[in-house]
């Protein structure tokens, strides 16, 4: 398993880890099924190296849960929450998402 070298980089991201014999990886799947679909992307001319890294960063914030991320008919979507301070000392969070 840690041959193949999308585990390698979910490992080495922090997606995937191992306590003990259990196996932790909450976000390994999207991110898995995405760093894939860029590999395709890429080999197919679809996806520069700039693409590419942006993609990188983008799964980057996802394993660190800044973002979140899910596929809907084919197409990648973003979702952040935001959270801002009130004026009486609170915070309001606010949802928004883009699609990638």
């Amino acid at each position: 398993m840690k041959d193949d070298p999308y585990v390698g980089w979910l490992l080495s991201e922090g997606a995937i880890t191992y306590e003990e014999n259990v196996v932790y990886a909450e976000r390994a799947f999207v991110a898995n099924s995405i760093l894939k679909w860029c590999a395709k992307k890429a080999k197919e001319k679809n996806l520069n190296e700039e693409q590419m890294h942006h993609y990188l960063k983008m799964l980057h914030y996802f394993i660190k849960k800044k973002i979140d991320l899910s596929w809907k008919d084919g197409i990648i979507n973003a979702s952040v929450e935001k959270t801002t301070p009130t004026t009486n000392g609170g915070n309001n969070n606010a949802c928004g998402s883009v699609e990638i």
